[in-house]
């Protein structure tokens, strides 16, 4: 079974931190697998495959997550036109970011910030998407006893099923509670992944569709029922911890699922 290593506050490879910051740095510049591979001192080959391993993500993939990362903070702190937006974090042509922007956020830009204003008037409260038809997961939610006061304030978690073990594009299917679980979450055929978010409980629209530093969690193996496997784990703890910098960032504009 396919195994997802993941990133461990504190853990993150040297040569992930070192190409991310070139990316952060130079998120409007036309970078190439090439600089990053240079940058860090691999073959591209080598560090392609590395990076892939470590993040999720291809590194290009990786470097577009952290632009509409940058974009969604831009929509929704600024006035700026969609357009210079567009421009700011490295893209010449308004069409493909727009397309690309929607695909990996759910929602187009100027919907992001029409669905921010609609998240100020009327906050998101629990709510499940999904098939209830389908066989059910009982999930347990970790918050630990970490000294961190992110995680023993009042929460809203997301849990949700994904194609890729990366929060990138709307899930499937899943759940947004309010405390501490646990919840008994159907399967989403097709979606294997299951990856987690938890915020304050009374986060603003801004920290809601873009949050900087969220609690995450993810479980490290695809869970599916095949023609051979017919049985599930009986249940499986989540386990939060402050979301690592060099992490792919939180794309899926969640609140666009309540209905």
């Amino acid at each position: 079974m396919a195994r997802r290593e993941t990133l461990v506050e504190g853990q993150t490879p040297d040569f992930v931190a070192s190409a991310a910051g070139l990316m952060r740095e130079n998120l409007g510049a036309a970078l190439t697998i090439a600089d990053l591979a240079d940058h860090v001192g691999y073959s591209r080959f080598h560090f392609s495959r590395l990076f892939s391993g470590a993040t999720g993500l291809p590194p290009m993939e990786y470097l577009a997550a952290l632009r509409f990362a940058e974009a969604k903070r831009l929509l929704l702190t600024s006035d700026e036109p969609v357009v210079d937006v567009c421009a700011e974090v490295g893209f010449s042509s308004l069409s493909t970011f727009t397309r690309r922007f929607r695909d990996a956020v759910g929602t187009a830009p100027a919907e992001l910030r029409r669905l921010a204003e609609s998240v100020a008037e009327r906050p998101v409260v629990p709510f499940e998407v999904g098939d209830p038809r389908q066989p059910s997961l009982q999930v347990r939610l970790d918050f630990g006893t970490n000294a961190d006061s992110r995680l023993r304030m009042p929460r809203q978690t997301w849990i949700g099923w994904y194609a890729r073990p990366v929060p990138v594009g709307l899930p499937a299917a899943g759940v947004l509670l309010s405390g501490d679980g646990p919840v008994s979450l159907p399967l989403s055929i097709g979606n294997p992944w299951l990856l987690a978010v938890s915020m304050h409980a009374d986060a603003d629209p801004v920290d809601q569709l873009a949050p900087s530093r969220p609690l995450v969690a993810g479980y490290q193996v695809p869970l599916t029922l095949t023609p051979h496997k017919h049985e599930l784990p009986p249940g499986i703890t989540l386990r939060f911890t402050p979301a690592d910098m060099h992490g792919v960032p939180l794309l899926s504009a969640l609140a666009s699922l309540r209905g």
